[in-house]
């Protein structure tokens, strides 16, 4: 909140969207949260929302700035992409794989990239 008041136009920050806030959807038991970037625009900051496994969009974010407020830029994403047990299950926010569950996600981000 204290960011724009400040006069801090060069601070970049990346927010992690992937809708999960503990055990629950955030949409389901915090809407009161969302919208995210009128919200940061309301607190003074300049604001866009991209897909977060999306490298060169965050880049573009960045570099397409105004540059005279403090950026946040909203990264969409889905929590354990890419990882078949992992996709949009809230626990891994608490617990790391076993060594086969790392074992098969590390097979299954590498046959991802081909």
């Amino acid at each position: 909140m204290m960011a724009a008041n400040l006069g801090l136009n060069n601070l970049i920050a990346f927010m992690d969207y992937n809708d999960f806030g503990g055990l629950e959807r955030m949409s389901d038991g915090h809407q009161a949260f969302y919208p995210l970037v009128p919200k940061a625009e309301a607190f003074g900051w300049e604001a866009v929302e991209v897909d977060g496994h999306d490298e060169e969009a965050m880049a573009q974010a960045v570099l397409e700035r105004r540059g005279t407020r403090p950026l946040l830029v909203v990264c969409r994403t889905v929590k354990g992409k890419g990882v078949s047990y992992m996709e949009n299950v809230p626990i891994w926010h608490y617990r790391s794989p076993n060594k086969e569950e790392y074992l098969q996600g590390i097979k299954e981000l590498s046959e991802g990239r081909e």
